[in-house]
């Protein structure tokens, strides 16, 4: 069972709260009411992360298989 997401108490400081997204800890922190950005310790900063290249993985997609046709005889109204 995972934790729900919200704020809980911070465990690399005292005294604040971390955002826990649901399975990872976040980088934005809340102290008497102000929240802001101080990334986890060892954790890259948000420029860091920007920063870096992607690589994109092409995407292949799969061709729709076309459904046999069935005909549906009409019944004659009454």
């Amino acid at each position: 069972m995972s934790t729900a997401a919200g704020w809980y108490d911070d465990p690399t400081r005292a005294g604040r709260l971390r955002y826990w997204d649901g399975s990872t800890w976040t980088e934005w922190v809340s102290s008497d009411g102000q929240t802001s950005s101080d990334p986890l310790p060892g954790a890259p900063a948000v420029a860091e992360v920007a920063a870096t290249p992607v690589v994109a993985t092409p995407v292949v997609e799969t061709p729709a298989v076309a459904q046999p046709y069935v005909a549906t005889p009409i019944q004659p109204t009454p």
